[in-house]
């Protein structure tokens, strides 16, 4: 019920949080919603990382079958990195055959952003309709 309560919503991100807890990282939000400066819409993130502006998302082939569905997670992608977020996708499977190497590619990405200007984006938990920076 925790993990429901910090906004997990499904297996694969209960996986992901586990995983994400490997890192050493500072700690990340799971399915806010994300608004540019201008307080415009860009996506649902699965997992954001606030003092950065990280998008992590867990990409599962069974939520994303037909074309509309994939179109979709393209589009939220280009939103975020247009947007200024450093955004990177993982496959449900290697948080089970490669946890360690998952680990070490969100630390790597959470430098990346570390290392550029945070963008002025903003994030709520859903259905909140207040984001905050």
């Amino acid at each position: 019920m925790r993990d429901v309560a910090a906004g997990i919503r499904s297996a694969a991100e209960r996986q992901a949080k586990a995983v994400w807890r490997r890192t050493g990282l500072p700690p990340a939000s799971w399915n806010v919603a994300v608004h540019d400066e201008a307080g415009g819409f860009l996506g649902i993130a699965g997992c954001w990382v606030d003092d950065v502006a990280m998008v992590w998302e867990t990409e599962s082939t069974e939520w994303h079958l037909s074309p509309a569905d994939h179109d979709a997670t393209v589009e939220r992608a280009a939103a975020f990195t247009a947007a200024g977020a450093v955004y990177t996708a993982t496959k449900p499977r290697k948080f089970r055959t490669d946890p360690n190497g998952v680990a070490a590619t969100l630390r790597a990405t959470y430098e990346r952003a570390r290392a550029r200007p945070r963008p002025g984006l903003k994030a709520a938990p859903r259905g909140s309709g207040k984001p905050h920076s």
